[in-house]
């Protein structure tokens, strides 16, 4: 008798899911697959439910996934997740390993490369894209750094740079992280400042060639 892993997807488009479940059954995987579209609805329908692997998407819309993902390993810290998003790994690798996620796709990523990593975090490993390998070592090895400016910002800081770049204003953003208008005004300062740029508009040029959305 087969033991299957079962694994929830929590990402806004049914799409993805569908996808995941050709190559799941293309590559004859023994994983059980639930989908998932919101923060909401996961922790309506999902939350009392055991699952070996989280795949999670950066950019579901009302959701901070830095801080999904920090109450979900606060609340089980043997839980597994794996995130990914259309967003460039050199920016998000790093804080989500730091939280205790065990790894980070990027959705351009090939399909064996997905399968790679699923698996490896199911037999207990961390994945890191052999792109974000390829980039450390870059900085390592090179005498002229490869320098990322959204490297410099914290995990905060990148969450409400990101709500910023949905188009979210101060006071939305305020009443969604619940923190005063005047700390969003002073992050967006720091953002700005330690990225380079002057005004929003620049912020989002920016975070383009760097493949951040």
């Amino acid at each position: 008798m087969t033991n299957f892993s079962n694994i929830l997807i929590l990402d806004d488009h049914e799409i993805v899911f569908s996808g995941i479940e050709l190559l799941v059954t293309f590559y004859n995987k023994p994983y059980k697959l639930s989908f998932c579209s919101n923060e909401k609805m996961f922790f309506s329908d999902f939350s009392s439910s055991k699952f070996d692997l989280l795949i999670v998407d950066v950019n579901i819309p009302n959701m901070d996934s830095l801080e999904f993902c920090k109450q979900i390993l606060k609340e089980n810290p043997k839980q597994k997740i794996l995130v990914y998003s259309m967003s460039s790994d050199e920016i998000y690798t790093k804080p989500f390993l730091n939280l205790g996620c065990k790894g980070f796709l990027s959705k351009s990523a090939l399909n064996e490369e997905l399968m790679e990593a699923v698996e490896l975090i199911l037999n207990d490993g961390t994945y890191v894209s052999k792109h974000y390998k390829n980039y450390l070592a870059e900085n390592i090895f090179s005498a002229k750094k490869v320098m990322n400016p959204f490297e410099t910002l914290t995990e905060r800081e990148l969450e409400i740079m990101r709500l910023f770049l949905q188009g979210m204003g101060s006071k939305e953003i305020s009443n969604y992280t619940n923190l005063h208008s005047s700390t969003i005004g002073t992050y967006k300062l720091k953002i700005l400042e330690k990225v380079g740029v002057k005004n929003l508009l620049d912020l989002s040029n920016l975070a383009k060639v760097y493949g951040i959305n």
